[in-house]
C-alpha cells in the first residue's frame, strides 16, 4: 500500500495459489485477461453493428514466475503430477504490503507450464491457468 498525493493505493504486486483453503505457491507477474466473446449483431444494409451481444465468458491466467511450497512441489510440480490431472485453484492477487487479497480468480485449471531450474529455487515460469470467474473483494 503506498499514498499518492494523501490518497492510498494498492497493488496487486504478488500472487498465491489457494488450494483447499492452503497456500501452495506464490507467483510474480500475474496478468488475468477476460473476455466475453462479444460479437457485433448486424442489420441488413449496415457495415456497423446495431448491439453488441456477450456470447462467451473465459478467463485466462498468466504467471510469470511461480515458487512452489516445499509440501507441494512432489505432487503439483512437472514430474510429480500430469497437467491435465492437476486439481483446480484459486489464484489470489494481494497487496504484499499488508497481505490484504484485492481480487481471486477462481476454480483456475492448469493449461500449460514451463520448468526453469535455478539453485536454491523451485521455480517454473510461464504457467497458464483458465478460471471460471473473478471475485473484486476490494
Amino acid at each position: 500500500m503506498a499514498a499518492i498525493n494523501e490518497q492510498i493505493t494498492r497493488h496487486a504486486n504478488r500472487c498465491r495459489l489457494v488450494l483447499d483453503g492452503e497456500t501452495i505457491a506464490e507467483g510474480l507477474n500475474l496478468t488475468v485477461q477476460e473476455q466475453g466473446g462479444t460479437q457485433g449483431i448486424y442489420t441488413v444494409g449496415s457495415e456497423y453493428p446495431h448491439e453488441h451481444v456477450h456470447n462467451q465468458y473465459s478467463v485466462t491466467v498468466q504467471i510469470g514466475a511461480l515458487w512452489w511450497k516445499e509440501k507441494n512441489l512432489s505432487k503439483l510440480s512437472p514430474g510429480g503430477g500430469e497437467l491435465v490431472q492437476l486439481p483446480p485453484v484459486d489464484v489470489e492477487a494481494y497487496d504484499e504490503s499488508d497481505g490484504a487479497t484485492l481480487w481471486v480468480v477462481r476454480t483456475c485449471t492448469f493449461a500449460s507450464r514451463a520448468v526453469t531450474v535455478n539453485a536454491n529455487q523451485p521455480l517454473q515460469r510461464n504457467v497458464q491457468l483458465m478460471g471460471v470467474w473473478v471475485d473484486d473483494l476490494s
